[in-house]
């Protein structure tokens, strides 16, 4: 037991000893084994399993944790920039062309002629210049008549011709603009059966009414694109009407105002202020009395396009002119919203307006009427209206609108009973309130195919009289067209109208509104074009062959043809 006897500092002298001796060994090693002549082999029979330590995974995840005085440090950063003194020298570019899009000669008029049964002439002509940014004129002659009869029923031979030329002048952004029209349309009173008055011998020219018009219109308007610009516009109008008995009427309309766009809110957003002016001023005279009133209207607004908003807020003064003049005041407010990327649009708002009745006016919608009538104001004193309109895919439009409106005054037609015949209409007016259902639908598939459906169902809340005399409470429409390898364009009409009132009187003297059926009215037509200048076409009207009643004893031509054919030049 002497090694653990010996202390640490007396280690240190007999170190060198015990280097010595290891050394020695380490040396005598390799001649004890060339002295041994063995060669063993070892064969290890176990199998080689490797492993691995697992790892402890550490469940903490760093953080940092500022104390509520902490705050980081601001972050200072400096922008220097250098100037690239760089060199463009663009080669220049030739104009691009739309692939398939092959040159076409174009064409200053276009004249079409047709007959039909019924004996019916056709003709129609078109001249225009050709494309200019300077200047557009044109001129268009129409013609259509019929010396067919109705069964039944006295000469029912009408006749319709128009003749208007037009231009504009495009002056430094602004547009100049001018047209004149003369139309004549002619119309027998045929609303009687002959074998029912065999006492009477009507000769056709007593029941004969010719109107005559010439009309005019002249505008300049602005057309300046910039944000900031001031638009405005001129515009002269008007026409001398005049028929068979003496009546006759002379209108004047002006028309103009100015608007400016601005940016009041600082949005970058058009908002356009502005004010419009209107005068329309008639003239009348009939066999009886001469009469001369108007209404002069000014309406300032403020329209404001908030994308996807837009509001329109406007006051609406109008002055009767005539021997009972007042003022009426009429606020008009529409707004819309776009929903889905402006693909939807919701709409709403008030309106209201004071309007003259006309001569023209209540002839162009009924030609059978008296020639002395009541010419009376019509106030729309408030209207209310609502509705969605878009677009369901990029082919496919709608609109679904409802309207709701207080009238005083409204016109309606009823027989006049003053005439043993009963052939012409009067004119009386009624307070009412009118509900209104509108909708519109389109779809059109690129440029070969498209139809619109259009819809109105009305409803009438008289006050004095039973019904709303000569209304019909539904109208509707369809149009369609293909077009087969831009040669053949074939179409289709669809005009339908829901039943009405007749205000008439029973032998006693008793009213007695009597109904009126729907009717349904079917149109096809075709046209082939033999190539650019040639056409021809055909168009079948009425094919369901129904006699109906457009107004009270006054049925319409049944089925007729109208064939013939078009040249370009």
């Amino acid at each position: 037991m002497i090694c653990p006897m010996i202390k640490t500092n007396g280690l240190k002298s007999f170190l060198p000893f015990i280097l010595a001796g290891v050394f020695s060994t380490f040396l005598g090693i390799p001649y004890q084994l060339s002295g041994q002549e063995k060669n063993e082999e070892v064969t290890i029979i176990a199998p080689y399993n490797p492993t691995v330590t697992s790892a402890q995974k550490i469940n903490r995840n760093p953080r940092i944790i500022l104390q509520e005085n902490e705050t980081l440090p601001p972050v200072q950063y400096n922008i220097h920039s250098v100037r690239l003194n760089t060199i463009v020298a663009p080669e220049n570019p030739k104009p691009s062309r739309v692939p398939g899009e092959p040159s076409k000669d174009l064409y200053r008029s276009h004249i079409r002629a047709g007959f039909g049964n019924y004996l019916t002439p056709y003709l129609e002509l078109w001249v225009n210049s050709l494309q200019s940014d300077e200047f557009n004129a044109g001129a268009h002659i129409r013609h259509l008549s019929s010396l067919g009869k109705i069964k039944d029923y006295a000469n029912s031979t009408f006749s319709n011709t128009l003749v208007e030329a037009y231009g504009e002048k495009f002056i430094n952004g602004n547009i100049l603009g001018a047209k004149l029209n003369y139309s004549r349309n002619m119309v027998h009173r045929y609303g009687y059966k002959p074998d029912e008055f065999p006492s009477l011998d009507i000769p056709a020219d007593d029941i004969k009414q010719v109107y005559q018009r010439i009309g005019f219109d002249v505008g300049f308007s602005s057309n300046n694109p910039d944000d900031d610009a001031l638009n405005y516009y001129v515009m002269l109008d008007g026409y001398y009407l005049f028929d068979k008995y003496e009546s006759n009427e002379t209108a004047i309309f002006v028309n103009s105002g100015f608007s400016k766009k601005m940016d009041l809110f600082e949005n970058n957003r058009g908002q356009e202020l502005g004010l419009d002016l209107r005068l329309d001023y008639y003239m009348n005279k009939d066999s009886l009395n001469t009469h001369n009133s108007g209404v002069f209207s000014t309406t300032p607004f403020f329209d404001m396009d908030l994308k996807p908003y837009r509001i329109y807020l406007g006051l609406r003064t109008d002055y009767r002119i005539d021997s009972a003049s007042g003022f009426h005041l009429y606020p008009v407010i529409k707004a819309e919203a776009g929903l889905l990327e402006e693909m939807l649009v919701v709409y709403a708002g008030i309106d209201g307006g004071l309007t003259k009745t006309s001569f023209d006016g209540l002839s162009s919608e009924n030609p059978f009427i008296n020639s002395v009538l009541p010419l009376e104001f019509t106030n729309n004193k408030f209207e209310v209206f609502g509705g969605i309109k878009g677009r369901i895919t990029e082919i496919i439009d709608f609109n679904i609108g409802l309207r709701h409106t207080t009238v005083e005054n409204l016109p309606l037609f009823v027989s006049d009973t003053s005439s043993d015949i009963e052939n012409t209409f009067g004119v009386i007016y009624d307070d009412a309130g009118i509900f209104r259902v509108s909708g519109e639908l389109g779809f059109r598939s690129k440029s070969d195919f498209g139809i619109i459906l259009r819809a109105g169902f009305y409803s009438y809340s008289m006050k004095n009289e039973e019904k709303a005399w000569q209304k019909p409470n539904m109208d509707a429409s369809v149009e369609a067209y293909y077009i087969f390898k831009e040669k053949l364009t074939l179409s289709a009409d669809i005009i339908a109208r829901g039943g009405m009132y007749a205000r008439t009187f029973d032998n006693n003297q008793q009213l007695v509104a009597e109904q009126m059926n729907g009717w349904l009215d079917l149109s096809l037509g075709g046209e082939y074009r033999i190539n650019q200048q040639f056409s021809a076409f055909i168009k079948l009207n009425n094919l369901l062959n129904n006699g109906y009643f457009k107004w009270y004893n006054y049925p319409v031509q049944k089925f007729n043809v109208l064939a013939g054919v078009g040249f370009s030049f």
